[in-house]
């Protein structure tokens, strides 16, 4: 009996096995959206939306030396920056409209509710000094998942949390 002995042509080679991890890798990579649901993603960036609007008004407040207020409409599920007299602030970007976020509306949103608003009357005022009247939050819903946007008391910090 011989000892037995290594074909060179059986097996897979380490670039062979390389190329499929890597086709693998994008598989999953373009299948994971849609096994997790858009709604995690709709939720967590109309929060970031958000989260990036507060903090706008705050510096709106703080570079205007004037009040901004950030109010909320569960109604018609939207939010608006408004000045002291109630009047809409234009939007930065989009010069020819307020500063309105409608979620009915918001490309990429669709499903997002507002489920609850903790601030009184709906409504967060920031000062010149950036900070808020009121500590406060805003419940984001999409489905089953909701994340929570807060805002600190003095400081004004505006964070993210996963909802209830």
């Amino acid at each position: 009996m011989t000892p037995a002995r290594l074909h060179p042509g059986r097996g897979f080679s380490l670039v062979e096995i390389m190329v499929v991890l890597v086709v693998m890798a994008i598989l999953a990579a373009m299948a994971l959206p849609e096994l997790t649901g858009r709604n995690d993603m709709a939720s967590l960036a109309a929060s970031r939306r958000l989260t990036a609007d507060m903090e706008y008004a705050q510096n709106l407040a703080i570079t205007s030396q004037a009040d901004v207020y950030v109010t909320f409409d569960r109604t018609n599920n939207l939010y608006r920056l408004t000045d002291a007299n109630n009047a809409d602030i234009p939007h930065p970007v989009i010069h020819t409209s307020n500063f309105v976020v409608d979620f009915d509306t918001l490309n990429g949103a669709q499903g997002v509710k507002i489920s609850t608003v903790t601030f009184p009357n709906s409504k967060v005022k920031f000062t010149s000094l950036g900070a808020p009247d009121n500590a406060g939050s805003v419940t984001l819903t999409c489905s089953s998942r909701s994340y929570v946007v807060s805002v600190a008391a003095v400081t004004g910090r505006v964070t993210i949390n996963p909802g209830p």
